[in-house]
């Protein structure tokens, strides 16, 4: 009888169980959880793209990180960005567009669950009189990078490739009005 009260007594003080490598509930699902939970937090701030648009003798975007000297630099004023998620896609998506200040800088909002943290691709058109106007695809920067685009002076002659149903029905169109 003694033996029955012991093993009864340890077993109440054991202690919790934990989670281990081996256990259901191991490293993988702990890391998942940690990650939805970042993801919903992320959801409570909105992200920001930000950069400057200046002057060069090419056009090119290109992502650079927050410190990046090139940043400071006195960039062009009225220059107008439309932003595009997953431009190659069969669906993509108007993000919205902004515009440049007297500096050259821009600050434009994305309403996108998990910008600036998932792996998205967004295509990038920028405008500007007297420019040749640039559309180029880069990764979304995380938040601690911006973009830097180099508009080169010139005529407007780049243009987004838009809806692709649109462009695959203009292109029937065309192709069944033409003689044989």
């Amino acid at each position: 009888m003694t033996e029955a009260r012991m093993s009864k007594t340890s077993r109440s003080q054991a202690p919790p169980p934990t989670i281990t490598l081996g256990s259901p509930f191991g490293l993988p699902h702990l890391l998942l959880i940690i990650l939805l939970g970042f993801l919903s937090g992320q959801g409570c701030t909105e992200y920001r793209l930000s950069g400057t648009v200046a002057t060069g003798r090419l056009p090119a975007v290109l992502v650079v990180d927050n410190d990046d000297p090139r940043l400071n630099q006195l960039g062009v004023e009225g220059a107008v960005i439309e932003l595009t998620l997953d431009p190659r896609s069969l669906r993509p998506r108007s993000l919205g567009a902004g515009q440049t200040d007297g500096t050259g800088q821009f600050d434009i909002p994305i309403d996108q669950a998990g910008a600036g943290v998932l792996d998205y691709q967004l295509g990038i058109l920028c405008r500007l009189e007297g420019h040749q106007s640039i559309w180029q695809i880069v990764p979304m920067p995380s938040t601690k990078r911006r973009l830097l685009i180099m508009m080169a002076p010139g005529h407007n002659r780049h243009s987004p490739t838009g809806n692709r149903l649109n462009e695959v029905l203009k292109i029937q169109q065309r192709l069944l009005r033409e003689p044989r």
